[in-house]
């Protein structure tokens, strides 16, 4: 007696389809939900630097202001130690009363958080368009190229600072006066002084330099807030 059953074929092949639809099914879930939180992610890195950008426009525009002001002054200096007519106490006293201090500089502390980690994770990969994935990295090398520039101008800005501050010591006229009315008079006494005019020279070079740098970075900020703002109304 022949005891053998015939093996459900049919079942069986429907119970292996079931099993692999489900794999499929389960690695589509988990690919769709990575990607969800990868776009997710994405979104809030671009949210963060389009803040930063915006923050970083005003921070150079602030930062300008100042250079120039502090340039228009030190021109005016230098076109008064240059003149054969003497410097008038008005206008020593207009210079030495300069917001936020007589020969000041600019520290915009530009913020970099978001970009650096969005390109130092690998998560820039994420940014599907070519041109803004470009744009991110580019901006970010230039941001930190001219901040060093900035950082290496403020450095012998400080050393020429020091010179002057120097030329300002031999000139002193011990006195009651006022700190401004001191200054003043320091400024009065140093027209016909070489060493002044030199000084005055390389701080007006020095600004001249940062406020390029910082005009580039303004343009380069404005070009990447623009375009991300372009990408997120696609």
């Amino acid at each position: 007696m022949n005891n053998t059953q015939s093996i459900p074929w049919r079942r069986i092949s429907v119970e292996a389809l079931a099993i692999v639809v489900s794999i499929l099914l389960a690695f589509s879930i988990d690919a769709w939900w990575q990607d969800r939180s990868d776009q997710i992610r994405l979104t809030e890195y671009l949210s963060q630097v389009r803040a930063d950008t915006l923050d970083n426009q005003r921070r150079l525009t602030e930062a300008l202001q100042l250079e120039k002001g502090q340039q228009s002054v030190v021109q005016e200096i230098l076109v008064a130690l240059r003149s054969p007519v003497p410097m008038t106490l008005d206008s020593a006293r207009k210079w030495a009363q300069l917001e936020p201090g007589f020969i000041w500089y600019s520290d915009p502390r530009l913020l970099d958080g978001a970009i650096s980690a969005l390109v130092a994770t690998g998560d820039i990969n994420l940014v599907n368009d070519p041109r803004v994935k470009t744009s991110l990295i580019n901006y970010l090398g230039q941001l930190k190229a001219d901040m060093n520039e900035i950082d290496r101008g403020v450095n012998q800005f400080l050393v020429h600072e020091n010179e002057l501050l120097r030329v300002f010591e031999r000139a002193r006229i011990p006195g009651n006066e006022s700190a401004t009315d001191a200054l003043a008079n320091e400024l009065l006494s140093i027209q016909n002084d070489k060493t002044a005019a030199v000084v005055f020279r390389l701080l007006e070079k020095n600004i001249t330099s940062r406020i390029w740098y910082l005009e580039q970075m303004l343009v380069a900020t404005e070009e990447l807030s623009s375009e991300l703002n372009t990408q997120r109304d696609r």
